[in-house]
C-alpha cells in the first residue's frame, strides 16, 4: 500500500507542475493569482505542498480557478 501512497503522492505533484508549465508560470505566479481570488498561500507554502506532493481536491479547484480553468469530467 505505501508504494500506491507514493505514486499518487508524486502525480499529484506532477500534474501541478505540469499545469503550471503548460500556462508559463512559476510558483509566485500562482501565489499571486490565488491571493487574488482570496486563497492565501506563499510562495514557500505553494512550494512545501508541491514537494510533499500533499494538497486537497479542494486546494487544486481553487488553483484551476486562479487560472481560469474548470475541470471538466467524462464517463469511462
Amino acid at each position: 500500500m505505501g508504494m500506491t501512497l507514493k505514486w499518487n503522492e508524486e502525480q499529484a505533484r506532477n500534474t501541478l507542475k505540469a499545469l503550471l508549465a503548460s500556462q508559463g508560470l512559476k510558483v509566485a505566479d500562482l501565489a499571486d493569482r490565488l491571493n487574488a481570488i482570496g486563497v492565501h498561500e506563499t510562495q514557500k507554502s505553494i512550494y512545501g505542498k508541491l514537494q510533499r506532493g500533499t494538497f486537497t481536491l479542494a486546494w487544486f479547484l481553487q488553483i484551476l480557478k486562479a487560472l481560469g480553468l474548470k475541470l471538466e469530467t467524462k464517463n469511462i
